[in-house]
């Protein structure tokens, strides 16, 4: 065992007193089977999501829905429009909904 180690598991056994049973602690230290020991290594930063090409206040056409304005964007590319033809206001994906912009 490392020194610093050692020295750990003998604070815990004085403190638990004589006798007392010490678990093991070796797979949880090193990082439950990680190769090499130690902590497993921070998750890598997310790249950005690009941005939507929607704003608030653009006109947008939908094959099925009709005219519209986007009222919202929301986290996760979700464009909001409110639709002329009945008033509805509908959370779209941008990537998938087949939006087009009026000029």
């Amino acid at each position: 065992m490392s020194g610093a180690r050692e020295v750990v598991l003998d604070r815990i056994r004085s403190a638990l007193g004589p006798g007392a049973a010490v678990p093991d602690v070796s797979r949880a230290y090193r990082g439950a089977g990680a190769p090499g020991g130690g902590f497993a290594a921070p998750a890598a930063k997310q790249p950005a999501p690009p941005p939507v090409p929607y704003s608030v206040g653009d006109d947008v056409l939908h094959p099925s829905f009709g005219e519209g304005v986007v009222t919202g964007v929301e986290p996760g590319a979700v464009v909001v429009v409110r639709f002329a033809g009945d008033g509805a206001e509908r959370k779209l994906m941008a990537d998938y909904a087949p939006l087009k912009k009026v000029a």
